[in-house]
């Protein structure tokens, strides 16, 4: 019979509680490059696991801040409100809180936004991605004993269709349909996957439907007005989500890990300008004081 645990959803703030915040908080310190972006989807998908956007915040100093206190709030298990209440001070000092207008620099297309409500979606997306990245961690970790992921919602009228028939889909961990569907989906996603053995499986059958065949999966045409990208995006799936958040984090921290390794490597005068040219182009890179702390010349 499965656990309670397995056939009950918990509260988010409860299964996070749960989680050793460690290999979340590795995630968001690979994660520390800034892009200042007018519109979400200017950031794609896996890049969002590179670098660090909150559409329409187009001041770094702002963008800085926000990305300090949301690392803040994961190392510290914040709730919104206490990350919120932290913020706020910070912004309004630097005259940043409340409507704002801003300016898109390519199309001079005015926006307003609400920071409160900016910063608690920007929150809401960031920790998901962020704790879903370091389950992905435990669970490449345990996969020999723990081979299967199952896909489990909240069970409430607020989960999407699609997502509320993905329930009980227990699929090997590395399924391909994995790839698009790994957990979160999209804004304000809740659903989770958690891995089990094959005993779990069948367990789990017994009191609830499961699948065990990936779910068909359709396509549709997406063009973001704003800025003209078009993409193929799975039905379900929010645009710009569809990536493995776990996976994506991985190659980040591995690709960041071998250009550390080389820039050590490397003449210091020649790591900083190789560092700075691939920053410039967008590669997430070690900063210069790591390089150099490597050498011995920090």
């Amino acid at each position: 019979m499965a656990s309670k645990s397995e056939l009950s959803p918990l509260p988010d703030a409860l299964r996070d509680a749960l989680l050793e915040p460690a290999d979340a908080v590795e995630y968001w310190r690979a994660k520390r490059r800034l892009s200042l972006t007018f519109d979400y989807a200017e950031l794609w998908e896996a890049e969002h696991a590179r670098q660090f956007t909150m559409a329409k915040v187009l001041r770094l100093d702002v963008l800085s801040t926000i990305h300090d206190g949301i690392g803040h709030a994961i190392k510290n298990g914040q709730t919104l409100r206490e990350f919120r209440n932290g913020m706020r001070p910070l912004l309004e000092a630097k005259g940043f809180w409340g409507k704002q207008e801003v300016t898109d620099p390519r199309s001079g297309e005015v926006a307003k936004i609400d920071v409160p409500s900016r910063l608690a979606l920007t929150y809401d997306a960031n920790l998901r991605t962020s704790y879903s990245a370091g389950r992905w961690a435990r669970i490449e970790r345990n996969k020999d004993i723990l081979p299967f992921l199952v896909y489990r919602t909240m069970g409430d009228a607020l989960v999407r269709p699609l997502h509320a028939a993905w329930e009980g889909t227990a699929l090997l961990v590395d399924d391909p349909w994995w790839d698009e569907h790994y957990t979160p989906n999209g804004y304000r996603c809740r659903c989770r996957v958690y891995a089990t053995d094959a005993a779990g499986v069948a367990a789990l059958g017994k009191s609830a439907p499961i699948r065990t065949e990936a779910p068909p999966t359709e396509y549709f045409e997406w063009e973001d007005r704003a800025t003209g990208h078009r993409s193929r995006v799975p039905a379900g799936i929010d645009p710009g989500w569809a990536y493995h958040p776990g996976k994506a984090a991985s190659r980040a921290t591995a690709e960041t890990e071998f250009l550390r390794r080389k820039l050590s490597a490397a003449p210091p005068a020649l790591a900083r300008a190789t560092a700075a040219d691939l920053l410039a182009d967008g590669v997430n890179v070690p900063t210069v004081g790591d390089v150099a702390d490597d050498e011995g010349n920090a």
